[in-house]
């Protein structure tokens, strides 16, 4: 469940981000670049998204499972969003101020992304350890001596 809370953080990252550029640009007076802007944020909250995969996907929620589906969401989310840099540079002729906005919606969606892969990482592992002291807690009562060792 904390990977679907990936999925909403992450375009809610991007509208911070997006926020907070357009403010700073009105304060300062720097143009806008609504086009780089929006370029940027959909390429990256898709980029977000398809990195939330590999942890919805995961064929177990063990803490190994999740680890490497956690760093595979991130390289997905690093390739995803080169690759549609890419098409946008040739398609759209984007100018430079493309690739700052990309790299402020990069850096603060992968923030989010890696605070909930990490989030379900520590789910999974206290959940590991609980059923480890459930199972310790009934094999120590079901023991011939009461548990007690000798």
């Amino acid at each position: 469940m904390n990977v679907l809370r990936s999925l909403v953080l992450v375009p809610l990252a991007a509208l911070l981000v997006a926020a907070c550029g357009v403010g700073l640009c009105k304060a300062f007076g720097w143009n806008l670049h609504p086009r780089d802007l929006l370029l940027a944020a959909i390429a990256v909250t898709l980029a977000g998204e398809l990195a939330a995969l590999p942890q919805l996907l995961a064929f177990d929620q063990s803490a190994a499972s999740l680890a490497q589906a956690g760093l595979i969401g991130t390289v997905i989310h690093l390739l995803v969003t080169m690759a549609v840099a890419g098409v946008v540079y040739l398609a759209f002729h984007a100018d430079l101020a493309f690739t700052f906005w990309l790299a402020a919606f990069y850096w603060v969606t992968l923030g989010a992304l890696a605070a909930g892969f990490i989030r379900s990482l520590r789910v999974a592992a206290n959940q590991a350890k609980a059923v480890a002291r459930a199972a310790r807690g009934n094999s120590a009562s079901a023991s011939p001596a009461g548990g007690q060792e000798r």
